[in-house]
C-alpha cells in the first residue's frame, strides 16, 4: 500500500502512456497454484465456443456482450494482451506480488 501510494503524487507520474503489467500465467497455473495454496484441487478446462457462450446466455446477456465476451477470451488465449512491461513495478518502486503470494493472502 505505501509503494502504490507514490502513485498519488503528482510530480510522481510523467506525461506518458503506462502499461502497467506483471509476471504472467495461464489459468490452468492459476489453478495449480490455488490447489497448492488450499490443499484443495482445483482445475481449469478450456470450453469450447459454443460452451463458452452458454453460461453467459443463460444468465440473460444478449448476443452481442457475448459476443464481445467470446472476443477477448479469444485474445487472451492468443496473448495479445500479455506484456513484458515493467512499469507496474517501475511506479510502484519494486517488484509486484508473486501468484503464489497473492493467493495464499486471499485464503
Amino acid at each position: 500500500m505505501v509503494r502504490g501510494a507514490a502513485l498519488l503524487r503528482a510530480d510522481a507520474l510523467q506525461p506518458q502512456v503506462y502499461e502497467p503489467g506483471g509476471e504472467s500465467f495461464s489459468l490452468a497455473e492459476l489453478a495449480e497454484t490455488i490447489t497448492a495454496a488450499a490443499g484443495t484441487t482445483v482445475t481449469h478446462t478450456n470450453p469450447s465456443g459454443g460452451e463458452f457462450a452458454e453460461s453467459p446466455r443463460a444468465t440473460g446477456l444478449d448476443d452481442g456482450l457475448v459476443t464481445a465476451f467470446m472476443a477477448a477470451d479469444a485474445s487472451i488465449a492468443a496473448g495479445d494482451m500479455e506484456t513484458h512491461s515493467t512499469a507496474l513495478a517501475d511506479l510502484i518502486g519494486g517488484r509486484t506480488t508473486p501468484l503464489a503470494d497473492s493467493i495464499r493472502r486471499a485464503l
